[in-house]
């Protein structure tokens, strides 16, 4: 190996890697079909990037359509607080009218029994 001292050959060939086209060649067909290692990260980033923008939106979407039915099923099959708590006051109001009805009756009542005796 005396004649490789300082010799730069292997590194140029390194080098030259960067723009053949290496990546994705067949051997059956006549002509270059392949792109260089830069091309080929540069499209493998592209498709990773791509595909991840795609799952994101697609994710996003999902959420939307579940949130959108979970709201429609509440809607119709959830019990509504507010609403509740009216008719709870309501029907205390309704049971303290009826309450008082009764002591009515039973002052008329006891009126009554005691005109007679």
């Amino acid at each position: 190996n005396a004649n490789g001292v300082s010799d730069n050959r292997n590194a140029l060939k390194l080098v030259d890697l960067q723009n053949k086209q290496t990546v994705g060649v067949d051997p059956s067909v006549g002509i270059s079909t392949g792109v260089s290692f830069t091309d080929g990260y540069g499209d493998l980033v592209e498709r990773v990037g791509t595909l991840t923008a795609q799952a994101r939106q697609d994710s996003e979407a999902t959420g939307a359509i579940l949130k959108q039915a979970t709201d429609n099923r509440d809607s119709l099959s959830a019990v509504n607080l507010d609403e509740e708590a009216a008719n709870l006051i309501k029907f205390e109001q309704y049971y303290n009218a009826s309450a008082q009805v009764i002591q009515v009756a039973r002052s008329l009542f006891d009126t009554l029994i005691n005109t007679f005796r």
